[in-house]
């Protein structure tokens, strides 16, 4: 949306291990796999974007499955369908936020087969997918996320 600006801040930290989950190794391109414990298939939630979904809407169907404490394996083929992935996550961390809940994350790159029918079927392509899971959010003081960043009233040298 015009006017608007979306940040995270990406930091590495340890996620505490919960009991009962499965342990699942997860690991970034050349980096050694991390361990990570996701949830059970039946409180996982797969969506897909496209270039022409309203973030909006998205982020409020994100938002739902994070009040629910499901994770969510989001789907991203092009890059304008990236796009709209991050602006939507944005969105729902400040949906989840009065809820006391902290939006984590993790982006991995993959090569699907294309299904369906039609032109493009049976293709291989590279996508971004984006594993989404809900934190308590820290009782530190934080800002709400929309507060956070402040667009600067100025450009360089005073030129806007």
């Amino acid at each position: 949306s015009p006017g608007q600006c979306y940040a995270f801040v990406v930091v590495r930290i340890v996620v505490p291990a919960k009991v009962g989950e499965p342990l699942c190794e997860a690991g970034v391109g050349r980096t050694e796999p991390l361990p990570r414990f996701v949830r059970p298939p039946e409180q996982q939630t797969d969506m897909k974007v496209s270039g022409q979904n309203n973030p909006a809407t998205l982020g409020g169907a994100i938002a739902k499955c994070l009040r629910e404490d499901r994770e969510i394996i989001i789907t991203a083929v092009g890059p304008a369908s990236v796009a709209k992935c991050v602006e939507a996550m944005a969105l729902a961390r400040s949906y989840v936020w009065n809820d006391g809940l902290q939006l984590a994350f993790y982006p991995g790159f993959e090569h699907i087969i294309m299904q369906g029918v039609g032109p493009g079927a049976g293709e291989q392509r590279s996508c971004v997918r984006v594993h989404v899971w809900p934190e308590v959010a820290q009782g530190d003081g934080q800002q709400h996320p929309s507060q956070q960043y402040q667009e600067p009233q100025q450009g360089l040298h005073g030129l806007v």
